[in-house]
């Protein structure tokens, strides 16, 4: 069985055996660079990725730079790099090395730049003829303005709280909780990053006078917009 490794691919960035990565509490980082989407005919381990975005993970997203990598702990090595096709897919088929098998996992990183959020998924894999098949939701950025407005606690349990969140592939939440137990406010704004062209939620919890009332509701944003949304206590 053969396979096409990459549909698409990017000029080498670097041509170093050995790339240097300093972690932000200063341990040193190992990746080996010296043989990128080298390909293999047999007994290949093969990863298939389609990149999607937007509500429901339907739009495909070309031009996506994708890369492929093992990694534990200090050392590592980048396996494959290139970017999707026009309809969002990549492959990489590669020779795994025995003791990536045994420990450590591979990554696979998708980065569109222009607006969209990075996503990198870790993959546990000990059969080195797999073929894992795997879709990886990009979402595109745009801007949650929320307003929670009119607290006014009359009661020691009075309680305002909102999670917000978007689909991300997996359920991300945006930013802290916001959580209100004391002291009364008319108005309060929180700005933050959220997912563009797909529904943003929200969990709404208030307790008034002893009195629970949970809310859940959603808001669609657009890809590089701003959406206003106002919660009343």
């Amino acid at each position: 069985m053969s396979f096409i490794f990459i549909m698409k691919t990017l000029p080498l960035l670097t041509i170093a055996a050995v790339l240097l990565l300093i972690t932000g509490c200063g341990t040193p980082y190992y990746r080996d660079d010296s043989a990128i989407n080298v390909g293999c005919t047999d007994n290949c381990m093969t990863f298939n990725v389609k990149i999607t975005t937007g509500e429901g993970s339907i739009t495909p997203l070309a031009n996506t730079l994708v890369e492929l990598e093992w990694s534990e702990s200090s050392v590592g090595r980048l396996i494959g790099r290139g970017v999707t096709a026009a309809d969002g897919t990549i492959s990489f088929s590669f020779k795994a090395k025995e003791e990536e098998l045994h420990s450590g996992s591979y990554y696979i990183t998708a980065q569109r730049g222009g607006g969209y959020i990075t996503q990198s998924r870790k993959f546990y894999v000990t059969n080195g003829s797999a073929i894992v098949n795997t879709e990886i939701h990009v979402p595109s950025i745009a801007t949650l303005k929320v307003v929670y407005k009119n607290f006014n606690p009359v009661a020691d349990g009075d309680y305002f709280s909102c999670n917000r969140y978007y689909n991300g592939g997996t359920y991300t939440r945006i930013g802290r909780s916001f959580t209100k137990n004391g002291g009364a406010f008319t108005q309060i704004e929180e700005i933050s990053t959220t997912a563009g062209n797909q529904y943003t939620y929200f969990d709404i919890k208030r307790i008034k006078n002893g009195i629970t009332t949970i809310t859940k509701d959603s808001a669609f944003v657009g890809r590089g917009q701003t959406k206003i949304y106002e919660i009343e206590y």
